[in-house]
């Protein structure tokens, strides 16, 4: 009887590992299929991979309605700020020059 229930958790066990197994396997596959569609999607031109992030953001699940608590300082603000845009007095750049000063801003400052 002892013996049938150290089989038993000897299949347990094995399950388990099993089981293990391929969840590691699944998660190496996946993360090998991610950084390979990574290194396609850095392949494309700037245009493309900015409509494929505006994809792949649209694709994200909504978070509804959960309010965002922000100050009433920053509400002033952000609704300053539309005004400003429907108004037409905001000065506007496009993604492409503001993802390039992003980039410029992040650069280590040139050693002398």
């Amino acid at each position: 009887m002892r013996q049938m229930a150290e089989n038993g958790d000897l299949r347990r066990q094995f399950a388990i590992l099993r089981i293990a197994s391929v969840q590691r396997v699944y998660r190496e596959n996946l993360m090998n299929a991610a950084a390979e569609l990574y290194s396609q999607a850095l392949s494309l031109p700037i245009d493309q991979r900015e409509e494929l992030a505006l994809m792949l953001l649209e694709s994200l699940p909504d978070i509804g309605d959960a309010p965002i608590e922000v100050s009433a300082e920053l509400e002033q603000e952000i609704d300053r700020r539309i005004g400003e845009r429907e108004a037409g007095r905001a000065q506007t750049v496009d993604l492409a020059t503001f993802a390039a000063a992003v980039r410029a801003a992040a650069q280590p400052p040139a050693s002398p």
